[in-house]
């Protein structure tokens, strides 16, 4: 489970190469749980909901991809990115969770800094 101790449910912008999650405490019974995209944000949905965002964790991981991973992306023996962002509320406490995983070979990622956060 990628939030411990939180119900996941999938979020509505899950496709095949990336799957979205937001806690059932917060999604259950709202238009976060149905199908189709939230607009004009799935952030400002949440928000309408009384949450607010402080921070959000990305990790990303370069590896082989899976043998699902490697025909639907179309990279055989090449790696793939996975990226797990973790997005935290306020109040210290996980609200939201993106996993996706794309060809390495195909993607730029840039990495930003705000101002005033960690040094270097």
């Amino acid at each position: 489970m990628l939030l411990p101790g939180c119900g996941l449910i999938p979020a509505t912008m899950s496709s095949p190469a990336a799957k979205c999650f937001v806690r059932t405490d917060v999604a259950e019974g709202t238009r976060l749980a149905e199908d189709g995209f939230v607009l004009p944000s799935l952030q400002a949905a949440i928000e309408e909901l009384g949450h607010r965002f402080s921070r959000a964790t990305e990790t990303l991981v370069a590896r082989p991809p899976t043998l699902y991973e490697a025909d639907l992306l179309e990279v055989p023996g090449e790696w793939v990115v996975q990226i797990l962002r973790v997005s935290v509320s306020t109040d210290d406490v996980p609200i939201h969770a993106l996993e996706t995983v794309c060809a390495a070979s195909r993607h730029v990622f840039t990495i930003g800094q705000v101002a005033g956060s960690d040094q270097f």
